[in-house]
């Protein structure tokens, strides 16, 4: 990880930033694509009356050396402080943080980086990220320590720490070069990303679903439980969208939605179709229905990342193949 310096006013160095290449991430799937790059903040040491702190980060990345907003691949973004500031120097030595720069991208913004990184041959995505910190001085006020107040304060020390935040005029930080290796690009990013290069099978996300206008959510639910590692929950979530067909198509165990489908579809009593739709159908259900048995308990928790995603994915195809 490369570190980049960063400095205020005239050139005075006052710590580093650096993007970990190995720990870039995709998710959201091809729903709401998001690519994550996790940045490390190295603030230097300053006296206890002198702290540093970085209170906003603006960013954005591009492909080439174009580092203002026309080059950007994707729209900027923006991290406030929050409860804590981003980044901040501490008297006892340098100071290390770790902030999620979360960019939003679109398929085709996806698309985009994916053909930069063949351009000329090359495997290695190669992306430089641009970054506006605003800095600041930070004086803290109704600190107490072992020997009571640092000084007299004229406000009631109940009220806890606050801080007057004073923003220096200029701060310098260049590009960050981030340099994303192929494994880590095909194995971390594309597949959270929703894409894959080669695709034998293509599934329309999000399929539709009966009586209800925002299919999106509901698998974006079950997929964002994959991305956390929730796969119980993904199955079971699948075992919700299924119940919908089944509600609308008004099926019954006399009378299970293969049947419902046959009559609707004019197939044949002999049709094969019919047992195929109805065995999927049965197979999914049994598993997706495990998480809601107390019996099942000890089998959800052996479920893994592949077995949530092979539900989800054969969910999603009956969906699309039952849509009118």
């Amino acid at each position: 990880m490369q570190a980049t310096p960063i400095h205020l006013g005239s050139g005075k160095m006052i710590g580093s930033v650096g993007i970990d290449p190995a720990r870039v991430q995709g998710v959201g799937g091809p729903v709401s694509p998001q690519l994550i790059l996790p940045a490390q903040f190295v603030m230097q040491a300053t006296p206890k009356d002198a702290t540093l702190a970085v209170t906003s980060i603006g960013a954005h990345i591009f492909l080439g050396y174009d580092a203002t907003p026309a080059g950007a691949i994707c729209r900027p973004i923006y991290v406030p402080s929050g409860e804590r500031f981003p980044a901040y120097s501490i008297p006892s030595g340098s100071h290390e943080s770790q902030v999620e720069l979360r960019f939003f991208l679109t398929p085709a913004e996806v698309e985009r980086l994916d053909r930069h990184r063949h351009r000329d041959g090359a495997d290695q995505l190669v992306l430089f990220v641009a970054l506006q910190l605003q800095i600041a001085a930070i004086r803290t006020y109704n600190e107490y320590g072992p020997s009571g107040p640092s000084a007299p304060q004229p406000w009631d020390l109940n009220f806890g720490l606050f801080s007057e935040v004073m923003p220096f005029w200029q701060s310098q930080v260049s590009p960050v070069r981030v340099e994303i290796e192929p494994s880590t690009w095909v194995n971390k990013v594309l597949p959270g990303l929703g894409t894959n290069r080669s695709r034998l099978v293509e599934v329309s996300f999000p399929p539709a679903l009966p009586d209800h206008p925002a299919a999106a959510v509901q698998f974006e639910k079950a997929r964002r439980a994959v991305d956390q590692g929730r796969y119980g929950d993904s199955i079971s979530d699948c075992r919700g969208i299924l119940k919908m067909w089944e509600t609308h198509f008004e099926a019954t165990r006399k009378k299970p939605v293969a049947e419902v489908l046959a009559e609707r579809r004019a197939w044949a009593t002999d049709d094969v179709r019919r047992r195929f739709i109805d065995t999927m159908w049965q197979e999914i259900g049994i598993v997706a229905n495990a998480p809601h048995h107390p019996e099942g308990r000890p089998t959800v928790e052996l479920f893994t990342e592949a077995d949530a995603r092979l539900i989800l994915l054969l969910t999603a195809t009956l969906c699309e193949y039952l849509a009118p």
